[in-house]
């Protein structure tokens, strides 16, 4: 039944258009339709949480005011609550990431281990790129500002060490301004979705790949429109 369920909630969905077309749907359209299914619904969930952690930490740095999470409650999107248990990396260990770096290392880590839970070899496969690709960024920070950048990765262990990130670093550092730099990175990461997704033809993984490409779509308008 499960299987099942995962069929009909994929085949369901309207094709997703190509990276600057409106999205087929809101994001809480489509957690809205996830929810009906247990397992389709933590993996959606894991990828949605990426587009929260980004308004809240828009939020608390003062870039935003327009506070429309679609998995964290509004509260927890202002910094009024704590983030889930989850997220809430242990700071024990005085080599561990702190701040913004200490939550997005302990969600890549639960991302993964939803990976592991569901089978979603799609959202490991992401979690590989996407780590591999800030710790990139990373680096070419640091290096322009002099720093070591060991201080700021995050969850490295996760990281592809085989993903090509190079042009995207590339096209990001020759941005010459921030939004430009953004849409520089989304760009990269939608042709990466577009070249990979095709791997992934399992019914839960399509789901994740769904979830990731709307997520993209919904940024770049709103970026679009900055």
């Amino acid at each position: 039944m499960l299987m099942r369920a995962q069929y009909y909630f994929v085949t369901s969905l309207p094709v997703l258009p190509t990276l600057g077309e409106p999205a087929p749907m809101s994001l809480q359209a489509f957690f809205d339709r996830a929810c009906d299914e247990d397992e389709v619904r933590e993996v959606v969930e894991a990828v949605l949480l990426e587009h929260d952690l980004l308004l809240r930490q828009s939020v608390l740095a003062g870039e935003t005011e327009d506070v429309d999470p679609v998995v964290l409650t509004v509260s927890q999107a202002k910094g009024e609550e704590p983030l889930p248990e989850y997220l809430q990396a242990e700071q024990t260990d005085q080599t561990r990431p702190i701040g913004d770096d200490a939550t997005w290392d302990a969600y890549f880590r639960h991302v993964a281990d939803v990976a592991a839970r569901s089978g979603c070899e799609f959202l490991r496969t992401w979690v590989g790129f996407e780590v591999a690709l800030r710790n990139d960024l990373v680096a070419a920070r640091a290096k322009t500002l002099d720093l070591i950048p060991d201080d700021y990765y995050v969850a490295a262990d996760l990281a592809d060490d085989a993903a090509d990130t190079g042009a995207i670093v590339a096209a990001w550092a020759a941005a010459g301004d921030p939004l430009a730099a953004q849409k520089a990175l989304d760009q990269g990461r939608s042709e990466w979705l577009d070249g990979s997704r095709a791997w992934y033809s399992f019914r839960i993984d399509e789901a994740a790949a769904y979830a990731r490409g709307l997520v993209l779509l919904t940024r770049w308008a709103a970026l679009t429109e900055q």
